[in-house]
């Protein structure tokens, strides 16, 4: 009588087992992209006249198909909003590249010298990439007249599970936790700074109030906060940016 019992016992432990080891097998999520790229080159009317030198660098997301469509949309707004000026209707990105090449021939003639030194160039890559986040990173420069052009970076952080684009509001599940450790780690990095090059001008905020940077976006590394030039305050000139480590930041992370 007592012989089913056992078998019985060491059949549910098995399927027990079993369920655990299924539980803890999580499938990778298989990643797929395609390069797109957009020269001056690409279009007639630059063959026989000047335009101004144009570069755009991007990914298309192929797979998971179930955040392709954010990832690649995301990826176009981005452009188009910096190919154009607002109130201009396109359809494409290539397009866009047109009307940008359109406007800058609008306000620098095609005999003047400065058709030719205006430029931009935008390069979209993945940061970084898991189960359940994409960092997308733009590192961009663009000469529109004047003194020196601007360069930068942004960053956008999508959510593998939902397929959504987050934001610092989603993103962590104590943001005031999350501010307080940035806060931190900006005036170290400060201090470090100041104590190590003794003409570097500390950085510090409108009303001495702490503020985390617009771009967050994820690496091997870490979390790399990224303040452009003139975020923190009027007389900061050049990018300044720091980041947190992975085992510092994932307490806070809200996936």
């Amino acid at each position: 009588m007592m012989k089913p019992s056992y078998f019985r016992i060491i059949s549910q432990a098995f399927a027990l087992l079993l369920i655990i080891l299924c539980l803890s097998c999580t499938e990778d999520v298989v990643f797929q992209y395609e390069t797109e790229v957009i020269n001056t080159a690409d279009f007639e009317q630059c063959q026989h006249e000047q335009c101004p030198e144009l570069h755009i660098e991007y990914i298309k997301m192929i797979e998971p198909s179930s955040l392709a469509a954010t990832v690649n949309q995301g990826i176009q707004d981005q452009l188009v909003a910096q190919l154009t000026m607002e109130g201009q209707e396109v359809e494409s990105l290539e397009q866009a590249a047109q009307v940008y090449l359109n406007n800058s021939q609008t306000a620098y003639p095609e005999d003047s010298i400065m058709s030719e030194t205006h430029q931009l160039q935008w390069v979209v890559a993945v940061s970084y990439q898991s189960n359940e986040i994409v960092s997308l990173r733009s590192d961009f420069y663009e000469f529109a007249g004047g003194a020196h052009g601007f360069e930068g970076l942004l960053y956008k952080n999508f959510n593998v599970a939902t397929g959504k684009e987050m934001t610092a509001l989603n993103m962590f599940k104590d943001l005031d936790g999350f501010s307080a450790l940035a806060k931190a780690e900006f005036y170290k990095q400060q201090q470090a700074l100041s104590s190590t090059s003794p003409n570097y001008e500390a950085l510090e905020f409108e009303n001495e109030v702490f503020q985390l940077p617009e771009n967050l976006g994820f690496t091997e590394e870490g979390l790399q906060l990224y303040y452009q030039a003139y975020e923190i305050t009027a007389y900061q000139s050049e990018p300044f940016d720091f980041y947190i480590s992975w085992p510092d930041v994932t307490p806070f992370l809200n996936f």
